[in-house]
């Protein structure tokens, strides 16, 4: 059946609705599958929504497909102190697991916002996280970035931008649930570099410009980076290891835990 102007909608077996409108459809009789072409928006019963030029619906399986040839965004606010959207080409959506797969260029932003009245407001803040993949799992609030691992090593890495700071890993983790409830909102691993972006303002004493190491936790509501496996902060000619670095954002402290080296360049 070959349809335009099409509104269609599905109902999981608690009876919420799935809403989805698009330009054309198909819908195979036999199979029961929906094919939607042209301006194809979906709008799911908690108001997370999708928006691409192609979708097909597989009921048997429960699950929403979209080729890497088309892309696709989203959005929905999650919780009450977060914005969570995304992009990517292609999408493989398990709507009974509420499962996302972005197979390819995989392009995640949150925001935080401060919700009125709160006491633990922490730090507003927005981060963009660009992969090759990525797995977001919607009931768990979390999401998991992964390269390639046909990418030529140099390029293997997750970018994560944030105003003042730009960060790279070999793969990363999100927890975009509600701040007041997560310690580490995000987690970068392997290969990590962190380096400040932000501009010294005049009369400024000089700020951290970089440093690595294997692992990196950042605590939002702290505003500080606790970075673990062979850490190394650098700052202009002075560079200084220990078990455990931790970056104050807000200052230019760092704190050192088990201190093992500290090197003063030439001057």
């Amino acid at each position: 059946m070959h349809s335009r102007d099409v509104t269609a909608y599905l109902y999981d077996p608690d009876g919420k609705v799935t809403k989805i409108i698009g330009k054309e459809s198909k819908y195979f009789l036999n199979k029961k599958d929906l094919e939607l072409y042209g301006d194809v928006k979906t709008v799911f019963p908690d108001g997370f929504e999708l928006y691409s030029d192609y979708l097909r619906y597989l009921p048997n399986e429960k699950r929403i497909l979209i080729p890497t040839t088309y892309n696709v965004s989203g959005m929905g606010h999650e919780t009450e102190d977060q914005d969570f959207h995304f992009k990517s080409k292609g999408l493989d959506y398990a709507m009974g697991s509420s499962q996302i797969i972005l197979p390819k260029d995989a392009h995640v932003t949150m925001e935080r916002v401060t919700p009125p009245n709160s006491l633990d407001a922490g730090v507003p803040d927005k981060t963009i996280i660009e992969s090759d993949h990525c797995f977001i799992d919607r009931t768990k609030n979390f999401a998991h970035f992964t390269m390639d691992p046909n990418r030529p090593l140099k390029t293997r890495f997750v970018h994560i931008t944030q105003p003042t700071l730009f960060t790279r890993s070999r793969w990363a983790d999100l927890n975009y649930g509600n701040f007041n409830k997560v310690l580490q909102y995000l987690v970068a691993y392997d290969d990590v570099l962190v380096k400040e972006t932000g501009e010294k303002k005049p009369g400024e004493s000089s700020s951290l410009r970089y440093a690595t190491s294997g692992h990196a936790e950042f605590d939002t509501r702290r505003d500080i980076i606790i970075m673990t496996q062979f850490p190394q902060a650098y700052q202009d000619q002075d560079t200084v290891t220990g078990d455990i670095l931790i970056m104050h954002r807000d200052s230019d402290i760092i704190e050192v835990m088990h201190s093992n080296a500290f090197s003063q360049g030439a001057q």
